[in-house]
């Protein structure tokens, strides 16, 4: 059965008699990537995959994605905030700000990368795994 092979290949066939309100986030994503990849993509979008979902799932996620790029010879779009997930999968790395490309390289280049809010975004991203401190910024006025 179709359906069957997708969720073992997602690894969620354990959860194949649940119903879809009882799946935790992590699963619901697995769903998704399941029927994404059903309709055999040459190309596979995940927006924020890791967001919401607790560390074990995040993993189980990434891992899955690793895994159905190689095996399946998909292209993968990740969009995402998590740098850990970034450093994991992306070959190459687009950083927007205000709706605008201002880096395009890989991520050892993102990481040396001299463009203001990139470094914000880098130091913050230390900070909030406890290897820095927060960069000073200027108060913000309100409107």
């Amino acid at each position: 059965d179709v359906v069957e092979g997708l969720l073992k290949m997602v690894d969620i066939y354990d959860a194949r008699d649940a119903y879809p309100a009882d799946l935790s986030t992590g699963y619901r994503r697995a769903v998704a990537i399941a029927r994404a990849i059903a309709a055999q993509p040459q190309c596979i979008l995940y927006d924020e995959p890791t967001t919401m979902v607790d560390p074990i799932m995040s993993d189980h996620l990434t891992t899955l994605m690793l895994r159905l790029k190689n095996q399946l010879k998909l292209t993968s779009i990740v969009v995402t905030h998590d740098l850990d997930l970034m450093r994991r999968v992306a070959d190459s790395v687009v950083f927007l700000f205000d709706g605008k490309i201002i880096f395009f390289g890989s991520p050892a280049e993102l990481a040396k990368a001299e463009h203001p809010h990139i470094r914000e975004f880098l130091e913050m991203d230390r900070v909030v795994r406890g290897a820095g401190n927060a960069p000073a910024s200027e108060p913000r006025q309100s409107a």
